[in-house]
């Protein structure tokens, strides 16, 4: 992360354009297991410059090393025009980890804990942003300053609770996944959640919409089927040939001829 960090932050001083996006995920099972993602996007006009300069993207992503944790899932993902490099690692006592992630998100928090009761489970995290940004740059960033950070650098925090959500501070909430979009320049996060693991989390607002949705056409069906039984027939085209005896319009039928 330290490379990779004080090369981005290099090529800040010659464009902004470049992206970089760090996304900390935090999974936690109503059994108190669960997991920890930590992923690194790289933009391609950043793979494009550092490769330029002599940097190959194992280079840049050389402190981004996982040892030998137990269970670790190592892969690549393309997203637009970024490229994540992911470490997934599992965790059967989440409440247990002595630092979640280890090195891998070392500087992302300053204290994480996750604490378990029959019916809530609490999190709360203190991540020291201008401390993380200095540990992950081993000093090497002075003179770049949050604002000038913040141009080229997202970092998001998720926490996938389980249950129901009963309160958070997160910035934006989907279904049981809370995401804090850490700004750069406010000093410190401070993240705090809970939920009720046996809660039912509710359904979302789409699945709601759908629902909504069907129940709107079942009404429209049910409505042309009772107006098809009431007339007899589905109606005709308005547009055709009107049948002998039908009224048209506001004239009366013709009288049939006379018997003789």
């Amino acid at each position: 992360m330290r490379r990779l960090l004080i090369l981005v932050a290099a090529l800040a001083l010659l464009t902004t354009a470049c992206k970089i996006e760090v996304n900390a995920e935090f999974t936690i099972n109503a059994d108190k297991s669960g997991s920890v993602t930590l992923e690194i996007g790289l933009d391609d006009e950043l793979l494009a410059m550092a490769e330029a300069s002599g940097q190959s993207a194992d280079d840049m992503l050389a402190d981004f090393d996982i040892g030998d944790v137990p269970g670790a899932e190592v892969s690549t993902e393309r997203r637009g025009d970024m490229t994540f490099n992911i470490i997934k690692v599992p965790i059967d006592d989440i409440t247990a980890a002595e630092n979640l992630g280890g090195e891998m998100a070392a500087g992302l928090t300053e204290s994480f804990e996750v604490t378990f009761t029959d019916d809530l489970v609490t999190v709360r995290g203190t991540v020291p942003l201008d401390d993380a940004l200095g540990d992950m740059g081993g000093g090497d960033l002075e003179g770049i300053s949050p604002d000038m950070m913040a141009q080229f650098f997202a970092i998001n925090i998720r926490i996938t609770m389980p249950g129901k959500i009963l309160e958070h501070n997160a910035t934006s909430q989907s279904g049981n996944t809370l995401t804090w979009a850490v700004d750069l320049t406010s000093g410190t996060l401070e993240i705090s959640a809970e939920s009720n693991p046996n809660a039912s989390a509710g359904s979302s607002s789409v699945l709601l919409y759908v629902i909504i949705g069907a129940a709107v056409i079942l009404a429209a069906l049910l409505l042309w089927l009772f107006l098809r039984k009431r007339g007899g027939a589905a109606p005709e085209a308005s547009f055709g040939v009107t049948p002998t005896g039908t009224p048209a319009g506001d004239y009366p039928p013709p009288a049939p001829p006379p018997s003789e």
